[in-house]
């Protein structure tokens, strides 16, 4: 997993993923992740979005094991990594204002 620019660091993003995967069972609560992150809920939501193209509920949720998962599906269907499409869409908004 790959550190997108201004996302988790890859270390973090992959333990909390880990933690994510060890305790799918139980749902891990996003203060708990965030603490493993060491950073307040807000901060950590937002840059795992940033590192997975997705909010922390929503990758584990629909079925996505790891961001490394999401990831691979994403490329597959898309042909492109969410990074890559999030800056080709934000190019694309830009070109349009």
């Amino acid at each position: 997993m790959a550190q997108t620019s201004g996302g988790l660091p890859g270390a973090t993003l992959r333990r909390v993923v880990e933690h994510i995967n060890s305790n799918v069972h139980r749902g891990p609560r996003l203060a708990e992740l965030s603490a493993l992150a060491h950073l307040s809920v807000f901060h950590f939501a937002r840059l795992f979005k940033l590192s997975t193209g997705l909010p922390p509920a929503v990758a584990r949720g629909v079925g996505f094991r790891t961001a490394s998962h999401f990831t691979s599906a994403f490329q597959r269907a898309t042909g492109l990594t969410p990074s890559a499409y999030r800056a080709q869409r934000a190019s694309v908004l830009t070109d349009s204002c």
